[in-house]
């Protein structure tokens, strides 16, 4: 058995205990009871460089790691305020067209146009937070619906009852 320690075990340092140097490189303690039993001392060599593994990471590696997540970055962060942009104008027509059947359930029973959409509240219509709707009454059966809301892909959109559609 070699071993290779500062100190040598005390089982080593005996009267059975012989002391060795071999040039001035390397000093060997043995046993004589049981000669495979073997001490060996070397001197630490400072001109090179450590035995031990390197436990931390190197700087190409850190930079490496930054530079890829920075990549993925400039491609999700756009991506992000795209369908952020989508989800808003979603929001905004579906409350024109939530407003527009509340509008016309009014009128069904009724006969005449809300003059404001709080006359609505009874017929189901809820505007969901922070999207302001404006009606506009054209004619006795005419009328146009506006919802805007910061951070959409435009300003507004406008329902018109005469044709139907948004835009």
């Amino acid at each position: 058995m070699i071993l290779l320690a500062e100190r040598p075990p005390s089982r080593l340092i005996s009267e059975n205990s012989t002391i060795s140097r071999q040039g001035s490189r390397k000093i060997e303690l043995r046993n004589r009871q049981n000669p495979k039993d073997l001490f060996v001392i070397r001197p630490i060599d400072r001109s090179k460089p450590s035995q031990q593994k390197d436990l931390g990471f190197s700087l190409i590696e850190v930079l490496l790691v930054i530079v890829v997540i920075s990549v993925l970055a400039v491609i999700a962060i756009p991506q992000f305020i795209s369908y952020r942009n989508e989800a808003i104008d979603a929001q905004l027509k579906s409350d024109l067209r939530n407003a527009a059947v509340a509008i016309e359930a009014y009128y069904a029973k009724k006969s005449v146009l809300p003059a404001s959409l709080a006359e609505t509240e009874g017929y189901g219509f809820q505007s969901t937070a922070g999207v302001t709707i404006s009606l506009l009454v054209i004619s006795p059966t005419a009328y146009q619906l506006t919802a805007s809301k910061a951070g959409g892909s435009q300003p507004s959109f406008t329902y018109d009852s005469s044709t139907g559609g948004i835009h």
